[in-house]
């Protein structure tokens, strides 16, 4: 039995090799930086906030208010959302 080896999938298990744990330096850049502000954030409220939540906080705060006085659906409610997707997400 002769058992013939597809070049196509050959080429695509390759490529996906070399993919794997390749990052490009903007998005490490952007992590870090995402890092650094989480900490200086979690600091400086001496632990009561991190970035994702003060950001949360801050999206639901602000949908309320625009939600309570502009009655439009589509801004209020969609940062109440936002902010309830930061804050109940596992991170």
């Amino acid at each position: 039995m002769i058992k013939t080896v597809n070049t196509c999938d050959t080429n695509r298990q390759e490529l996906i090799s070399m993919m794997v744990g390749r990052e490009a330096k903007a998005k490490t850049l952007f992590k870090n930086m995402a890092k650094i502000a989480d900490i200086t954030v979690y600091n400086k409220t001496k632990g009561l906030f991190d970035t994702k939540t003060l950001l949360g906080t801050g999206l639901l705060i602000y949908g309320l208010k625009k939600f309570k006085a502009d009655m439009i659906l589509p801004g209020g409610a969609t940062l109440i959302w936002w902010s309830y997707r930061l804050l109940s997400k596992k991170s």
